[in-house]
């Protein structure tokens, strides 16, 4: 800006749209796609021949085909705008009608038809297509972060057609950018779509101009505008419908492939192709641009480039989306109207100057605030300011009072070290005078000194003697020390001699008895010789009696495998006697008679119930049997219809309430291998399960009650069966119903219903219109689980029978097993027999080799006894050398003994020496203090003088040590405040004023202070620190709003710059618009005008606007159908819904001359409308849309509508494209030709014009449709 200010330009709504996408392209496709496979239906689609279907508003025809919903494949017909027989209404030649790159040959092999040539083509080429569609269809590797390149250059990439697309070649295009079939840069050339929502494959050629998408509801009209939204890169939430992309995905398939070719201009060599695969699982989609793989944010650049804004709806206004379009506020159509027609540029303007006007509007709020606040502050300051003054007198006398006390320290650190200089002054006197005295009795105590002298040197000498005493003492005792332990020593060894004897004599012991047991083991081996026996015979016979007791084994083994099928058959057969007395008891009882039909469904089912009844404690929570045993009906009257309501499994299936008890139970059946038994959760308490209408409302239409309301039971056994077959939304009535009441039920919220013997079920197609309903009727059966029917005669009498047939069979093989059992008895004794003699053998056998084994080990244990018996002679030879070395030792100690008693003896006569001198010394110590002693008493007096003295010097000098310690504390405290005052200029600037004054002087000033502190009123102690708080918040307050006149300058002049380019720009627009508007108008004989509503703008003094919403601007739209009426503002309220619609075509209609945008699609836009209103809707839409290019039309619609009028208006130029489904659809689809019917429909006209004159709506097709070509 020119004031150097620079205010932050806002983002623009297309880069933020920009941002997001590139956000959410962040999936990709599977590395190995699925190769795309098209399957065609038996039953083909036809294509209407027949005008009364054209006509027929109401018809539609719903496929029943293979099943699905997809209604089954759609025929697609389309042309140019020109004549079949190539001539024009004025004369001139067109062009043939066939589509560029229309090769028949190429085409799918569905049910669609071009041009009346058939898609299908021979085998060959349906092969052929085949290949082509997957190689079209397969995406590459899903790759949407914007990596690739970029194939949307100009240059067409490599210049080369990409195969499998049919875009056009280099393109001429005219002056004003338009190719030469009319074409804009970024109108819609072709669609092509594969198993995309209803259709399995089809292609569209639409015209440059107006195309009119007529055909039933149902048929896929409305699927050409999904395909064109997703088809270029926007999302589903443009089209209002499914909110994922994998929903448009053919029912049945994996797959969707929408393709679509744009008109290049000049900057392009080729038409671009845009190629987009949506995936059903994941719901992922891959793009591609001329064949090459690109990111969506890609597609949507180049979709930009050509001003296509799907997300726009006054350029893509969907069905669903009509009434939202009405819906938009006069705000939100200026904005979508700005987008449209303005540019981005304009749109980024108005957001800037919305963005600037709002935070101007907060600047100024704020600055209203600030204001008033100085206000406020500046008239507290002044009423403060007196009651301030007087608190800061008082404040200063307490500063006083405290720099007086804070300087006590120093005052009486000054009088405290005079004090401490004197003292030291009179300590030095009184040394002085001790020093006198002691030189004055000097001579008279010399004597007593030197006698004290002596007496210390004694003192010395008997410290010495007394420590050569102590160790020769210490020698004595070690000397004695010794002889003790040499005795000890001694002692020692004459014990271990005696250890050593004991020792030997316990060896002789032991060499007596070896002696022995060798002399008894040498008579043994001499006279004690086993007899001799045969060791094999002894083996042979126990291998003879082993062989008998193996074949008696084996026999009894043998009958032992024959007698196990009869035990299996006897236990087998007496479990089925207790079954079935079980069973004939159980249909005597209700719980038996109804587990025996649920037996009838399932026996594996009775047994799992049998199991879970003994296995409850293994569960979480209760698990619940089939609904067959613990359900029942409250009245009985029901029980047909709830039965008819209800599968086979539904009676048999078990009910567990946690998912770990239905993985437990599952796991039981497969353990006991029961596989025809049915496991369902429910999760979903039944209090939850809320009927679709109340109790009242059901009952006025007739109906007894709910079906759950007759049922017995758990509650989570209820709630299975209402949440699997929906009991609690299923009415029951037991009368029938009438053809009125069933017109009011199938009207209503409720699809299934039981009325006396019928049972009754709606289906109802939404997407098709509320007239789209189907209704199943079914017979009520007859109940089989919940009656109460007497028990079966013959089933107990066939009971009975099977009883009697198990114990017949039992007591046969009772028998059987009796005799087996007796012979294995007598197998048993012989074993036992046989066995006791083959014991005896072996003990026989035993002790004889056992006798044998002894004597024969007789000669080594002698020769093992001789070996002890020499260990043991050497052992008694060890002792006895032993104890010699023990004597010799004992001899050496004995002198070491000897030699140290002798020590001993010369340290005992030195010791006594030493006492004897030491005696001696002590005794002149004794007499030399009895004399110092006597010279003592002697000099008492003086000794007295001079102690006196001493202790006056001892006093003074503790006293100076006392002081000084109180010195030096006052020092550090003084030493403290004067430091302390370098950061206080009060305080020291009072300190030298102190410096004579004495302690009395200070406290008397302090004294004073005090006194004038008391004299002088208190107040709010906090007054000061507020009043200058509040200071210097008005300073930043008059700093902040001169900022602020600066800022609104800088807002001002950046609004006022970018209004004076904006303003300007949009008022043309909307007079542009408004005249557009207007004429529409008029030719239907109606009046409408268009405004810019500024939001009520004030000016200021001068003339300029001071004030004004930018986020206000809005567009009003005022219309007038009446000519008794006034201009009126278009709402909801005021006009009727087909008038709102014509205004909105109208309106759509205005912006054509002044938007970019290459093409606009409506899509049903004259629902609601009348018949007057549609045709000259209609015939405004082709006069704008036919237009030539130069005069503001000529733009390419697409118009979507279920309905054709007659009389409508054509021109040259328009093209009708004609959708139709059903199920017979002829196998030829050269028999279905539209462009044929409409010639016959001519001829037919004019040959009735002739013979009869007039008819209104023939004559009007002969004169408007003359060169408007029809295709199916």
């Amino acid at each position: 800006m020119s004031s150097g200010r620079s205010i932050p330009r806002r983002r623009t709504r297309s880069e933020e749209e920009d941002d997001s996408d590139e956000t959410s392209s962040s999936g990709s496709a599977p590395a190995n796609p699925t190769p795309r496979t098209t399957s065609n239906p038996s039953k083909r689609p036809r294509l209407s021949t027949n005008n009364d279907d054209l006509n027929d508003e109401g018809s539609e025809e719903l496929s029943s085909g293979s099943g699905d919903d997809s209604g089954g494949d759609e025929a697609l017909a389309n042309g140019n705008a020109e004549d079949s027989n190539g001539t024009s209404s004025s004369g001139s030649t067109t062009q043939n009608s066939t589509p560029r790159n229309a090769n028949p040959d190429k085409r799918s092999k569905s049910g669609t038809k071009i041009n009346g040539q058939s898609i299908g083509g021979t085998e060959d080429n349906a092969s052929e297509s085949e290949e082509g569609s997957e190689e079209l269809g397969t995406p590459g590797d899903g790759n949407e972060d914007g990596s690739v390149s970029d194939p949307t250059q100009a240059d067409g990439g490599d210049g080369t057609q990409t195969p499998g697309f049919n875009a056009t070649g280099p393109q001429a295009t005219d002056v004003n950018g338009t190719t030469p079939e009319g074409y804009k840069p970024g109108a819609i050339v072709r669609i092509k779509v594969t198993d995309f929502v209803t259709y399995t494959s089809a292609e569209f050629f639409p015209g440059p101009k107006l195309n009119m998408v007529i055909g039933p509801n149902g048929t896929g009209k409305s699927t050409l505008v999904c395909a064109i939204c997703l088809g270029l890169g926007w999302g589903p939430q443009h089209l209002g419908r499914a909110k994922d992309t994998g929903e448009y995905v053919k029912h049945g398939c994996r797959e969707a492939i929408i393709e679509i070719e744009l008109a290049g201009g000049p900057r392009y060599r080729r038409n671009p192709v845009v190629s987009r695969t949506i995936k059903r699982d994941g719901n992922k989609s891959s793009f591609m641009i001329n064949g090459k793989q690109a990111s969506r944010q890609q597609v949507l650049r180049l979709a930009q480039s050509f001003a296509i804004q799907i997300d726009n709806l006054c350029q893509f206004l969907p069905q669903d989306k009509v009434s939202e379009f009405a819906a938009l506020t006069p705000i939100e159509l200026l904005n979508s109207t700005q987008r449209a027609a303005a540019g981005d540029e304009m749109v980024e303007w108005h957001a800037n100057l919305k963005s600037l006007r709002a935070e101007q509007k907060k600047l100024q709020a704020d600055n209203q605030g600030d204001r008033d606040l100085l206000t406020n502050l500046e008239e507290r300051q002044e009423m403060q300011r007196a009651d301030v003054e007087r608190m800061r007198q008082r404040v200063q006398i307490k500063r006083k009072i405290e720099m007086l006390e804070s300087a006590r320290p120093v005052t009486q650190y000054k009088e405290l070290r005079e004090q401490f200089n004197e003292m030291k002054r009179e300590r030095d006197v009184k040394k002085e005078e001790l020093t006198e005295l002691e030189r004055e009795l000097e001579p008279a105590l010399r004597a007593a000194n030197e006698r004290q002298e002596y007496c210390l040197k004694l003192d010395d000498v008997i410290k010495h003697r007394t420590q050569t005493f102590e160790v020769a003492e210490k020698k004595a005792s070690n000397a004695a020390a010794k002889i003790e332990q040499f005795e000890e020593q001694f002692k020692d060894l004459d014990n271990q001699a005696e250890s050593e004897k004991k020792s030997g004599q316990s060896h002789r012991q032991n060499f007596s008895k070896i002696q022995q047991n060798l002399n008894k083991l040498r008579r043994s081996l001499e006279q004690d010789q086993p007899v001799a026996f045969e060791l094999d015979s002894y083996n042979e016979r126990i291998r003879e009696k082993r062989m008998e007791l193996r074949e008696i084994e084996e026999q009894a083994e043998k009958l032992k495998v024959e007698r196990r099928p009869l035990l299996e058959a006897h236990k087998s057969t007496s479990d089925q006697i207790k079954q079935a007395e079980e069973q004939l008891k159980n249909l005597d009882s209700q719980a038996g008679q109804q587990e025996s039909k649920l037996g009838r469904f399932s026996q594996d089912s009775v047994k799992a119930y049998q199991w879970v009844r003994e296995n409850q404690a293994r569960f979480e929570k209760e698990v619940f049997g089939p609904p067959t045993l613990t359900c029942s009906v409250k009245d009985p009257k029901f029980a047909h219809a709830l039965e008819s309501l209800l599968q086979r499994t539904d009676f048999t299936a078990f009910t567990t309430q946690t998912r770990n008890d239905f993985r437990t139970l599952q796991k039981a059946l497969v353990e006991l291998r029961l596989s025809d038994v049915s496991i369902r959760t429910c999760s979903i308490p039944l209090d939850r399960l809320r009927p679709s209408m109340s109790d009242a409302q059901i009952r006025e239409l007739g109906f007894d009650g709910w079906a759950s309301d007759f049922l017995n039971g758990p509650d989570p056994v209820v709630a299975m069966l209402c949440s699997e077959n929906r009991l609690h939304q299923t009415p029951i009535r037991l009368r029938d119903i009438s053809d009125e009441e069933f017109t009011r039920i199938e009207n209503g919220p409720i699809s299934t219903w039981v009325a006396g013997k019928q049972t009754y079920a709606v289906t109802r197609r939404r997407e098709y219109g509320p007239s789209a309903t189907s209704t199943r009727v079914r017979p009520v059966k007859p109940a089989k689980v919940w009656t109460s029917q007497p028990v079966d005669a013959s089933e107990k009498e066939a009971i009975m029978q099977r009883i009697r047939s198990l114990e017949e069979e039992t007591n046969e093989l009772q028998a059987r097993m009796d005799g087996d059992r007796a012979r294995l008895s007598q197998l048993g004794k012989r074993h036992e027999d046989i066995d006791n003699e083959r014991r005896a053998i072996e003990q026989e056998k035993g002790e004889k080799q056992t006798a044998l084994t002894h004597w024969r080990a007789i000669p080594e244990k002698i020769r093992q006894e001789e070996k002890k018996l020499s260990e043991m002679q050497r052992f008694i030879d060890e002792v006895k050398s032993t104890v010699l070395g023990i004597r010799k030792q004992q001899v050496q100690v004995s002198m070491k003994k000897a030699e140290a008693v002798i020590e001993y003896a010369n340290a005992v006569n030195i010791l006594n020496r030493l006492h004897d001198e030491l005696i001696k010394i002590k005794l002149q110590h004794i007499e030399g203090i009895s004399d110092l002693e006597a010279l003592k008493a002697r000099n008492v007096q003086h000794q007295q003088r001079l102690t006196a003295k001493r202790d006056e010097v001892k006093k003074a000098q503790q006293l100076i040590k006392d002081t000084t310690e109180r010195v030096k504390k006052l020092y550090k405290q003084a030493e403290k405040v004067i430091s302390g005052s370098a950061s206080q200029p009060d305080l020291a600037e009072l300190i030298p004023t102190l410096a004579n004054h004495t302690m009395e002087q200070l406290e008397a000033d302090i004294d004073s202070e005090k006194a004038r502190l008391e004299l002088t009123h208190g107040g709010n102690s906090g007054v000061i620190k507020e009043f200058e708080e509040r200071a210097r918040q008005i300073d930043k307050l008059r700093s902040k709003l001169a900022d602020f006149e600066t800022k609104l300058a800088d807002y001002n002049h950046a609004i006022n710059e970018i209004r004076g380019q904006w303003e300007p720009k949009l008022d043309g627009i909307i007079k542009n618009i408004s005249e557009a508007f207007s004429d529409s108008f008029a030719r239907i004989g109606c009046a409408g005008q268009v405004t810019l509503d500024k939001a009520e703008e004030e000016t200021g003094p001068n003339g300029e606007v001071t004030d004004t919403h930018f986020d206000q601007w809005s567009i009003q739209i005022h219309v007038k159908f009446r000519e008794h009426e006034n201009l009126s503002l278009l709402d909801a309220h005021r006009q009727s819904g087909g008038e709102r619609a014509v205004s909105t075509i109208f309106y759509l209609m205005a912006l054509q001359s002044l938007s970019a945008s290459p093409f606009r699609v409506v899509d049903e836009i004259n629902q609601g409308m009348d018949p007057r209103n549609e045709r000259m809707v209609h015939g405004r839409l082709v006069d704008i849309a036919c237009a030539p290019s130069d005069s503001g039309g000529g733009g390419q619609y697409f118009l979507i509508t279920p309905k054709l009028l007659s009389g409508l208006t054509y021109k040259p130029g328009m093209r009708v494209l004609c959708i139709y489904s059903g199920e017979h659809m002829p196998e030829d689809y050269n028999i279905v030709n539209f462009g044929d019917a409409v010639k016959k429909m001519r001829a037919v006209a004019e040959k009735n014009n002739r013979g009869k004159g007039k008819g209104r709506a023939i004559e009007s097709a002969r004169r408007s449709n003359g060169d408007v070509g029809v295709y199916g």
